[in-house]
């Protein structure tokens, strides 16, 4: 039974999860601020403000690696509240900014310092509340970071284009960019979006902090060093499996409404689908979490590899019909909920006392974006979306294979 005091707790970890989400929001959010650049320089594509989503990536894994070192002194709450005293303002300075690459680093780390500051503290509180049930307490956390897009994207897309209007192509161009009508409204859905987050977060730290519990303490002890880490198989087996099983899920969510706002010209029915989308991941995520507790680890995202190598497959046919596109992409985005989670679940498992491990092995997904950045700046503009999608359907064969031939000593069965 739940008591008072740990459901304070954990709405405290959800309103601080659905601000450190809004990484994800990325793929919603893009093309209005794609479009609002573009006016101001007509050179600027999507491609262009990929490095968004490459800066969020660089600054969440390099602030992983330095709080999973500070964890061994100061308590997980003090590293959530220092992003959002960071992150916040910047965010909101950053909208006065008309240079693309300017406005692409500082926008990027802030959406990467709230990740990472949110979320990863939230997972070592939530494991020291739930310690029999780990997977099921990342499954909480991750459903409430997969809620920022639905939340957060939706109210962006309101300030921004209440007027429903539609993307509209440009000769000699494969992209779609909106009207000043909307990207006029850009700067100023910046800087609201900016002030909820804080908002928010201000809300959810003064739920934690009510719950000062003993839990949240550093870990002050470690049993295996650095050198040890470092020379250990499983280490990098984690980094490459960690590093390939998340390609196919970050692909999708991060470039889905540039992929089908191409063929699909219903911008209404996109954001719909991209806030049910996140929905469906937050469902996931609790799911998967739950399931890997009392089921196998490795069937359970075995399946999930092989139901997203499908879907990658099948996508650019399903583009030619924009209620068959939405179901596929529901299917992948909800096979995808198992990765981040799942690739948590097994650090954990292989380095039980060594929290701080996780921050460590969690910098491969720096490698992740940059390798999904190099497919949308190639891959795609010389061989088209269904070679890109076979591209990271490949990767997510040889993650299947990783996943088949990881074992740790001393337990049979994962």
């Amino acid at each position: 039974m739940v008591t008072q005091r740990e459901l304070i707790l954990y709405l405290g970890l959800i309103f601080v999860n659905t601000v450190g989400g809004n990484s994800n929001a990325w793929g919603t959010i893009s093309p209005y601020i794609t479009s609002y650049f573009h006016k101001l320089d007509p050179s600027i594509t999507s491609s262009d403000l990929l490095l968004v989503p490459v800066f969020a990536f660089i600054a969440e894994d390099t602030c992983c690696l330095l709080i999973s070192f500070l964890s061994l002194y100061l308590r997980p709450f003090l590293f959530i509240a220092l992003g959002l005293i960071i992150a916040c303002p910047t965010m909101f300075l950053v909208s006065y900014s008309t240079n693309p690459i300017i406005f692409s680093i500082f926008f990027g780390i802030s959406l990467g310092l709230l990740s990472c500051c949110c979320a990863i503290p939230s997972i070592w509180i939530s494991w020291s509340v739930l310690p029999q049930a780990k997977g099921t307490s990342v499954g909480i956390v991750l459903a409430s970071y997969s809620m920022a897009p639905f939340l957060y994207g939706s109210l962006f897309t309101l300030f921004v284009n209440p007027n429903e209007e539609q993307a509209l192509s440009e000769i000699n161009s494969t992209d779609t960019y909106f009207s000043a009508e909307v990207t006029d409204n850009v700067p100023f859905a910046i800087r609201i979006f900016s002030f909820v987050l804080l908002v928010s977060g201000i809300i959810g730290c003064a739920l934690l902090n009510c719950n000062d519990i003993e839990s949240s303490a550093p870990q002050n002890t470690k049993t295996i060093t650095v050198k040890e880490f470092i020379t250990n198989s499983s280490t990098w087996q984690l980094f490459f499996m960690t590093y390939i099983n998340v390609i196919g899920f970050f692909y999708l969510i991060n470039v889905y409404k540039d992929i089908s706002m191409k063929r699909i010209q219903d911008d209404y029915f996109l954001a719909v689908v991209g806030a049910l989308s996140f929905v469906l991941i937050a469902i996931g995520r609790f799911v998967f979490g739950s399931l890997m507790d009392k089921y196998s680890w490795k069937k359970i995202v075995l399946s999930s590899l092989v139901t997203q190598i499908a879907g990658l497959v099948f996508m650019d046919f399903a583009l030619e019909n924009k209620y068959v596109f939405a179901i596929v992409f529901f299917i992948c985005s909800f096979s995808g909920s198992a990765m981040l989670g799942g690739s948590m679940v097994i650090i954990e498992r292989t380095y039980p006392e060594d929290r701080w491990t996780l921050g460590y092995i969690l910098l491969s997904l720096i490698l992740t974006i940059f390798t999904i950045y190099g497919i949308r700046k190639i891959i795609t503009p010389n061989f088209g979306e269904f070679f890109s999608f076979l591209t990271v359907a490949g990767f997510l064969v040889i993650g299947v294979l990783m996943v088949i031939n990881y074992k740790i000593r001393g337990k049979k069965d994962l």
